[in-house]
């Protein structure tokens, strides 16, 4: 499996990372980890993780793996979002809307395009790798993915929310107390 990831460090870094070591059914995986203003020769990849944030570039990625993607059932493209693309969940009204407006072109492209075979997952990450507050860690999130690559082709999940159990409106008020106090 040859996967396209956007991003080097942190989440996309573990999530290469983790697929890099995990060989799948005598099958070995290379990742390319690609920067977002380079181009993107996408006749030569399996899965491409959608994971770099920059304004709407992630939102232009999707549209242009999907136009190379789309005819094949075996190809996978996962975006990386938020929870925030919720209403009413962020206080980064922008950060939001790029978020918001990943998952909504995302959902077009499963429900709206007759030309649509390859899968499109949609993850909404909470918050994460925070060292004090109830989060998850790269780990989980990688995890989650690379099993997710190993089911069958046919088996799609249009959108999932990973996120701690821990009470949401406890952790915004311990994200709140924690920059006021840095303030």
């Amino acid at each position: 499996m040859k996967v396209a990831i956007t991003g080097s460090t942190g989440l996309a870094g573990n999530i290469a990372g983790v697929i890099e070591a995990t060989p799948y059914i005598g099958q070995s995986h290379t990742v390319d980890r690609l920067r977002i203003e380079q181009p993107i020769d996408w006749e030569q990849y399996d899965v491409f993780i959608n994971c770099a944030h920059v304004d709407f570039c992630q939102v232009e990625l999707l549209e242009e793996c999907f136009e190379s993607f789309k005819a094949y059932p075996e190809k996978t493209i996962i975006n990386i979002s938020s929870r925030a693309q919720q209403p009413n969940i962020s206080k980064g009204t922008m950060y939001a809307a790029q978020k918001a407006a990943l998952t909504h072109y995302a959902n077009n492209l499963i429900y709206n395009n007759a030309e649509k075979r390859c899968r499109i997952m949609t993850l909404h990450l909470g918050l994460l790798n925070h060292p004090t507050i109830p989060s998850l860690d790269y780990n989980e999130v990688s995890g989650y993915i690379l099993r997710y690559l190993t089911w069958d082709s046919h088996f799609e999940i249009p959108e999932v929310t990973l996120q701690h159990s821990a009470n949401y409106l406890a952790v915004q008020a311990q994200k709140d107390l924690d920059k006021l106090l840095e303030d």
